[in-house]
């Protein structure tokens, strides 16, 4: 396809038939099986209780933190705070709110830009499991994104369907789109930039033409944009996290990784850094950048994914719940100039392929958070049970994991990072230097293990350690942990977790 396939595309709309509703019905049912193997099963866990307990006093205007400000989050963390919703609320939300999310992508891809049947399905099943991006689904606190999700792609649509050639009806679609974003979620902030980018990359064929035309359709957009932002920062907000990278090239490698990280999610933290993992990296971005002067679908779907880049390197950090929805466009990408393979059944394996094995570990995200909860859950009923007969009631906690999965495993669920508020005992946390799963930001004393017991010398200590599993499991079946009484003399290797 060349420059003009998004218009051609717009001309030729494919109508809608049953097999594309049994089609949706059959993605969806794919995202909601996955979905109660896992998450469907969770409570809250981590950050949850910090904002379930910092929503109880908090202002409907007041931001969750300082570099989070979404009414509608804060509206459903105070119900939870009162005791009127609880996970399972959560959770359907999620499932819903993912199933729109599904329908539109699917819309966006047929009926706006032309993408062919098969190719289609593809990208809407691989955005339906979502193994990228997880944890929006499985964890309360990261709804956000899911939910925000929902106008971006309405407004995209908008943007690039017939409905773009009605100002009047499109610059206030664009307005209450901007205005539902910016109060669900802080990456809304990202909605009108999105339907500019759509617009000029897909609207007129002349230049000239399309900026003149994007300014008398976006102006409202625009201008409700700005002046929210200055609203936000004047209640307090701030986008910048203080781990913000302030280097050029830890930007570049962001940028550069995001791709390779969304096609093998699963793989390790450090894969990048590795000769192949280069390799992957560099490819995947030359290959993008050589499909793109070619496709403008790929085109539009590649700078959309390095857009939606832009936040999460300001604030600094990847996580999983980054990439819910800029994995459908660099996926998106990927599938379209996959297909363009001369040999058909070549594309179509590689496709096959790559939908296989996101369905293998969107499972195993399913059940690694499922089994983090879990595991989270027994090590909390054990420390109160202690804690319970412990001198004071107070007891000193070595090595309590803040993380769950394997060790280098990229984006792994969290456990006792945050939220130990919610365990119903008094207790003191300290690791041991080998602790595998130390957060560096988590402020938590590190000691040796004689260090801790001169510290502690007359106060009841336990330690939280891991006993390997079966060969060959995976998932919510990685490891067990067990609370053990405090051996000052077991070196941390053997097993501390």
């Amino acid at each position: 396809m060349g420059a003009s396939s998004l218009q051609t595309g717009r001309n030729h709309r494919q109508s809608f038939g049953v097999g594309d509703g049994l089609g949706l019905l059959a993605c969806c049912g794919v995202a909601t099986v996955v979905f109660l193997a896992g998450p469907a099963q969770i409570g809250f866990i981590s950050d949850d209780y910090v904002l379930v307990n910092g929503a109880a006093t908090l202002r409907w205007l007041q931001p969750l933190e300082r570099h989070h400000y979404a009414p509608l989050m804060t509206a459903m963390w105070k119900l939870t705070a009162q005791g009127l919703i609880g996970p399972m609320t959560w959770h359907l939300v999620a499932l819903v709110a993912h199933a729109v999310n599904i329908v539109l992508v699917w819309r966006i891809l047929v009926r706006c830009l032309g993408v062919d049947r098969w190719p289609a399905w593809a990208i809407t099943l691989l955005f339906a499991l979502n193994a990228p991006g997880y944890e929006s689904l499985a964890w309360p606190c990261a709804l956000g994104y899911v939910l925000v999700a929902v106008p971006i792609l309405a407004a995209m649509h908008v943007t690039l369907s017939a409905a773009a050639r009605a100002p009047a009806a499109t610059r206030l679609a664009l307005l209450g789109l901007q205005l539902a974003a910016l109060a669900t979620w802080d990456w809304g902030v990202l909605l009108t930039p999105i339907a500019i980018l759509c617009f000029l990359l897909g609207g007129l064929p002349h230049k000239s033409a399309r900026w003149r035309e994007a300014a008398r359709i976006f102006w409202p957009a625009v201008a409700c944009w700005g002046a929210l932002l200055i609203g936000k920062a004047a209640l307090g907000y701030s986008p910048v996290n203080s781990n913000a990278p302030l280097s050029f090239f830890r930007v570049g490698y962001y940028l550069l990784a995001a791709a390779v990280r969304i096609v093998f999610p699963n793989g390790s933290i450090h894969f990048c850094r590795t000769p192949w993992g280069l390799a992957c990296t560099l490819g995947i971005v030359v290959l993008l950048a050589a499909w793109s002067r070619f496709d403008a679908r790929i085109r539009l779907l590649t700078a959309l994914f390095y857009l939606w880049q832009v936040p999460y390197v300001v604030f600094g950090a990847t996580e999983s719940r980054y990439f819910y929805l800029g994995s459908v466009f660099a996926l998106g990408a990927i599938v379209l100039g996959i297909t363009q393979f001369r040999r058909r059944w070549l594309g179509f394996g590689l496709v096959f392929a790559l939908v296989a094995c996101h369905a293998v570990w969107s499972v195993d995200r399913a059940l690694l958070w499922k089994g983090d909860y879990r595991e989270g859950q027994q090590i909390k009923a054990r420390l109160e049970a202690i804690a319970a007969g412990a001198p004071g009631g107070q007891l000193v906690v070595v090595n309590l994991p803040d993380h769950y999965g394997p060790p280098d495993l990229l984006w792994k669920p969290t456990m006792w990072r945050n939220g130990v508020q919610a365990i119903r005992a008094k207790i003191l946390r300290v690791n041991t230097p080998d602790c595998p799963f130390s957060w560096v930001d988590s402020g938590i004393p590190t000691m040796s293990r004689e260090a801790i017991v001169a510290r502690y010398p007359r106060q009841q200590i336990c330690e939280v350690m891991w006993s390997e599993p079966a060969s060959g499991s995976s998932g919510g079946q990685w490891r067990h942990f067990v609370v053990v009484p405090w051996k000052a003399h077991l070196p941390a290797a053997a097993g501390s977790g």
